[in-house]
Parts: structure tokens; sequence; C-alpha cells
């Protein structure tokens, strides 16, 4: 499967779907031309499916071609898309990341959910500690570590 986007030029938007590898590169390459003279572009990442070092590599130069002209701000990134730019900050240094998936689960009930966040919601590893399960009211937590998994946000330095 390859990295395919839909894209809204009058709205500088995107949402990209599928693995974000080195198949990667001729879709970003193609995006990055019908994004060309925007100023701002919006990025949905929730659509992706996966990242390895070449799709990381192919991102990175798409993010920097695109910040030449566009203020980039990036989308529902999915929780493995964070964990890559907490170890290679490249891969997101180039783009505002607006909001993010957070894995949480239930120690009572085994419930486990994907919840979206505002980044300007979060202004600290303790805003992320605790929700109300929907299943059967106990404590939902995070099954990150906050601290580790918030780097991307620069809280925890």
């Amino acid at each position: 499967m390859n990295l395919t986007y839909t894209v809204d030029v009058k709205a500088a938007r995107a949402e990209l779907a599928g693995p974000l590898g080195r198949e990667a590169i001729e879709p970003l390459a193609a995006l990055a031309k019908r994004l060309a003279g925007a100023k701002r572009a919006t990025l949905d990442l929730s659509g992706l499916s996966a990242i390895n070092s070449r799709g990381a590599a192919a991102w990175h130069g798409f993010l920097k071609q695109l910040a030449a002209h566009a203020e980039i701000t990036l989308e529902r990134c999915p929780s493995y898309f964070i964990d890559y730019v907490n170890l290679a900050p490249a891969v997101g240094d180039q783009a505002t990341i607006a909001s993010f998936y957070l894995p949480l689960a239930c120690g009572a009930c085994a419930h486990a959910e994907m919840r979206l966040l505002r980044t300007d919601d979060v202004a600290a590893p303790a805003d992320v500690e605790a929700f109300p399960c929907p299943a059967c009211g106990a404590v939902l937590v995070p099954e990150v570590d906050p601290e580790l998994y918030l780097e991307f946000l620069g809280l925890t330095r």
C-alpha cells in the first residue's frame, strides 16, 4: 500500500493515508507541488498507518520544502508519529503540532482508546494522567509515560 492524500488546494489542507515509508517519496513530492505557493498548510495525519526511517527522511524533506513558503500545522497525529518525533525531532521541527492521539487504558474494565488532545490544552504531563472511563467510570490512564511522550511539546525539558 502506498501513501495517498486528498487535498483541498483552496484551503491548503491535506489528509494523508497509508504508510510513511520509502514509497512516500513520490506522493510527498506531488503533494508539495499541489501546495506550492500556500502561505499556510494544514496536514491531517490521522490516516497514516506506519512510519519508518526512510519515510521519516522523506517527510523531513517534504516539510523543509513546504516550510520555505508556508506555516505548517499538523493535526490528529497518531501516537507512533509522536513517538518518532520524540525520537528524531527533525521529523516535526518544521511544523506546529496542533493535536495528537494519546493511548489510554482502564485498569478496571480493560477499555482502551486513543484520545485526541489539542496541544493548547496540555500545559504539563499531569494534564494527561487521568480521564474518566466511558465504559465503567473508573480512571483511564496513559499507556505511555506522559513525561516522555510529551517531550515534543517541550514541557519536560
